[in-house]
């Protein structure tokens, strides 16, 4: 009997478990496109930050490839408003990504090894030399 009782406990606990994990994965969704040329990736995440007024989108450039959530946490990255149109260039320019955009990141962790900020002055939406964070194959992380 003391041997079913301790069997239920464990099956509740990880009953709640699951229901937590997929409860944050619901309110908390994250899409992440992975963006590759010779070798050297960087990542895409759509960001959902939760304000007082709802929320509000960002994203977030990581200048490595990002397999799992906990990632998001431990790399560093560059963060722009997501009604900023984002370019990341097609080409590599001495080994790194150009991301081009009409401002300055909103918020920088740590450092962006392989990727160079441009500043661009007229609106695009991505051209034969660069692509729009946009037009990327998203997918969601889990």
């Amino acid at each position: 009997m003391k041997q079913v009782h301790k069997s239920i406990q464990i099956l509740s606990i990880l009953l709640i478990l699951t229901l937590i994990i997929c409860t944050y994965y619901f309110f908390n969704p994250k899409k992440i496109a992975i963006y590759c040329i010779d070798g050297e990736c960087v990542s895409v995440v759509i960001q959902y930050k939760p304000t007082i007024s709802g929320g509000d989108k960002y994203i977030r450039i990581y200048h490595r490839k990002i397999s799992f959530r906990f990632q998001l946490i431990i790399n560093d990255y560059i963060e722009f408003p997501v009604e900023t149109e984002v370019l990341i260039s097609r080409r590599l320019v001495n080994n790194k990504f150009v991301v081009s955009s009409q401002v300055y990141p909103v918020i920088v962790i740590g450092s962006y090894e392989n990727i160079e900020l441009k500043i661009i002055e007229l609106y695009s939406e991505g051209d034969e030399n660069n692509i729009s964070v946009f037009g990327l194959p998203y997918q969601y992380l889990y």
